[in-house]
């Protein structure tokens, strides 16, 4: 009986911290204040039947937090750019500008990119020759 006792007091106790750590959240979260782009992609022109997939090579985000230093994180690091989330709705068979967003709670940066049929692009050669 005193075993089930403490162990039902026991995990009452960690249900409770646990509600606790959930509704004051994390007090060392960082916060974000702004994003900024530092390096664009070295892509930024798609060609349509060439292309089919975003590469963020070469990009490079500043992200400022309300305290602390700066995160600088390369772009092509998808899965942590300092809290940032990326998200984009690119048709890369169809012609058009479209955004790249990195974003948090508090703050978004876009930048855009060009899908292009190869023959404005070769126009768009010829043009600058």
């Amino acid at each position: 009986m005193i075993k089930k006792t403490a162990l039902l007091l026991l995990s009452v106790c960690l249900a409770l911290s646990t509600c606790l750590l959930f509704a004051c959240g994390n007090k060392n979260e960082k916060v974000v204040t702004d994003i900024r782009i530092a390096s664009f992609p070295d892509k930024v022109v798609y060609v349509i039947d060439v292309d089919n997939e975003l590469d963020l090579r070469g990009g490079v985000l500043v992200v400022d937090y309300e305290k602390g230093p700066a995160g600088i994180y390369e772009m092509s690091e998808r899965f942590y750019m300092g809290g940032c989330a990326i998200s984009y709705d690119i048709d890369f068979e169809k012609e058009g500008i479209y955004l790249v967003t990195f974003s948090t709670d508090e703050v978004e940066r876009s930048y855009p990119i060009q899908v292009i049929s190869m023959a404005n692009l070769k126009r768009l050669a010829r043009v600058y020759e």
